[in-house]
């Protein structure tokens, strides 16, 4: 799932995404718990409600969650 600011490519590449804060969580099977989990992110980042990003608002050009599932 990802959401960018509109023009910014969801890649290394594009200038506007120079920092990159990575959270890793481990493995959640419940759907339910990893759309929450999402709209929490997203929300958060947008409104600026995620202390760390209040002092810096509009810095967020997008959220990603990627959830990596190994092979047993």
């Amino acid at each position: 799932m990802m959401i960018f600011k509109h023009g910014v490519l969801p890649a290394f590449e594009d200038k506007r995404n120079k920092s990159e804060v990575r959270i890793e969580i481990g493995a959640v099977k419940n759907n339910e718990v990893m759309d929450k989990l999402w709209e929490t992110l997203v929300f958060d980042f947008i409104t600026g409600n995620c202390p760390c990003i209040a002092a810096e608002q509009n810095s967020v050009t997008g959220v990603r969650l990627v959830q990596k599932v190994k092979n047993s």
